[in-house]
């Protein structure tokens, strides 16, 4: 596709993105398939190539499928309506800022989750309950549920207001 870009003349014009839809459990935590919060399930692959861009560069920050607009529109040159939803990326895939969201919302009808750097919150709707707390630098694959821990009552009460104030932003049934 490259190759073809460069033929055309159109290579130093054209941002390219690759990426799915959704990750699949494939088994683990005894599921199936995708839709649930588990990493298996969010996790999804990223690559952008920008004319002029960063070449080369593997990042960790945290992007989500509402970034793409946001993004996107920068690259054409056009504004964001500021009522969406979403990042804008175009800086740091330009090369110009290394700030990288540390933030992602997900949900599904029945849930919604943030993660905020290491840590992830889960609650079941509606009510945004919490249900699943995680710190994926010490527990990568979500096997030590930490919602009922009081040690951890700060950091989940912290991540449930933003989650809370995100659902109430977002949720299309309000």
């Amino acid at each position: 596709m490259l190759a073809k870009l460069d033929a055309l003349g159109i290579a130093d014009d054209t941002v390219v993105v690759f990426t799915s839809d959704h990750g699949d459990l494939r088994g683990s935590h005894g599921r199936t398939n995708k839709g649930l919060a588990w990493e298996e399930s969010s996790h999804v692959p990223q690559i952008v190539r920008v004319p002029g861009g960063r070449c080369g560069v593997a990042a960790d920050g945290m992007v989500s499928g509402v970034d793409f607009f946001p993004t996107l529109l920068n690259f054409a040159g056009a504004p964001c309506p500021t009522d969406k939803e979403g990042v804008d990326l175009a800086p740091f895939l330009r090369g110009e800022t290394d700030a990288q969201p540390s933030r992602v919302f997900a949900e599904m009808a029945s849930w919604c989750m943030v993660r905020d750097g290491d840590w992830k919150l889960v609650a079941e709707r509606p009510g945004v309950t919490p249900s699943h707390l995680f710190d994926l630098a010490t527990d990568p694959y979500e096997l030590n549920n930490l919602v009922a821990s009081p040690r951890h009552s700060r950091t989940r009460g912290a991540l449930l207001d933003t989650l809370r104030e995100w659902d109430a932003r977002v949720r299309r049934d309000a």
